[in-house]
């Protein structure tokens, strides 16, 4: 397995793109530079009113397959 650490900050508007399924992919460059491409449907169960703010864990199997998207507490995420 492996796991990605990113920080997204998606505002409302930008979330309205991808559920309206003008976008299905993710871009997203996590800390240790690496762009990571994901199916925008991961971000559903992370979505509030606000968009998506925070830091979150992606993991994949050996061969990039997700696996999942975590939201990490503010002392996790260092």
């Amino acid at each position: 397995m492996r796991d990605y650490i990113l920080d997204l900050s998606i505002t409302p508007d930008e979330l309205h793109r991808y559920y309206s399924g003008k976008v299905i992919t993710v871009v997203a460059r996590a800390r240790n530079g690496l762009t990571i491409r994901f199916a925008a449907r991961h971000l559903r169960q992370h979505v509030t009113r606000n968009g998506i703010r925070g830091t979150f864990r992606l993991t994949t199997d050996d061969q990039n397959r997700f696996i999942s998207l975590d939201a990490l507490s503010p002392k996790d995420a260092h």
